[in-house]
């Protein structure tokens, strides 16, 4: 989707965006090579143009198009950036009147990796630096917020909530509720358990219970992986609800490392 976006240019908003791709000029190339693209754009061509072959010089720069991009449209990167995209889901509880993190999960490059309060956690501060894009559901709210106070991180990546993101393709709800809604369901052991089974599991095993930690993990993973079948799902689904032509998105993403999820 990135090749086909034009709303990083200074002066270039939706309407203009799909006049654009309403004349067939749908990539950035497309308006180079295009005669009609000056007549389109009259005053706003020669910065287009320049826009245009800055964004071809950093296509592997994520913090130029961070910076230009609105917000809530930098879902049009992932699949550019999809191999430094991670997604991330912590657990916590509340004591003395703030979120102390219990595990935090991390899913990219196609490995899981889990970071637990009182043995690993602090790994995360340098795994997470590893990536460029994070992935959450309700991060905005939750997740980012804890994690820069509690662990001092500021996070410079790109972001997608995914909460936001499916909310405007019509899926609302908690995460739960969403997965349930593209049909993935959890096993027997995790179904049905909730954020706040999370923290009585957290308390057994500070009382002693491994088996307790083993679950959590267990939980917290699922809410993770799960994030990157519902991106995958959601990019597909926007690409094809915005972009003009009818046949198959030719940058939705082709990666089926996580084709099934968790489980």
């Amino acid at each position: 989707m990135l090749f086909h976006t034009f709303l990083h240019v200074p002066g270039v908003g939706e309407h203009l965006e799909r006049l654009l791709w309403k004349n067939k000029i749908f990539t950035w190339d497309d308006f180079l090579a295009s005669p009609n693209s000056k007549q389109l754009f009259g005053r706003k061509y020669r910065t287009t143009v320049r826009y245009i072959e800055k964004s071809k010089k950093n296509i592997d720069n994520i913090s130029f198009f961070k910076r230009l991009l609105p917000s809530q449209e930098l879902w049009r990167l992932y699949y550019n950036f999809r191999e430094k995209a991670a997604c991330l889901d912590i657990e916590s509880i509340y004591k003395n009147s703030s979120h102390e993190i219990t595990v935090i999960g991390l899913y990219g490059k196609g490995q899981m990796k889990s970071f637990i309060r009182g043995r690993n956690i602090e790994a995360f501060k340098d795994e997470i630096f590893s990536y460029d894009l994070i992935i959450t559901y309700n991060g905005i709210c939750f997740d980012l917020p804890v994690l820069r106070k509690k662990l001092e991180i500021n996070f410079p990546h790109a972001h997608i909530d995914l909460r936001f993101f499916l909310k405007r393709l019509g899926f609302t709800g908690g995460l739960k509720g969403v997965e349930k809604q593209f049909g993935i369901s959890r096993s027997e052991a995790m179904d049905g358990l909730s954020g706040y089974d999370a923290v009585l599991l957290w308390r057994k095993y500070a009382k002693g219970n491994h088996h307790a930690l083993d679950t959590l993990v267990e939980y917290n993973t699922c809410d993770t992986k799960n994030l990157k079948y519902l991106m995958d799902e959601s990019y597909k689904i926007m690409f094809k609800k915005i972009f003009p032509q009818n046949g198959k998105p030719d940058s939705a993403p082709q990666d089926n490392s996580n084709k099934t999820p968790a489980q």
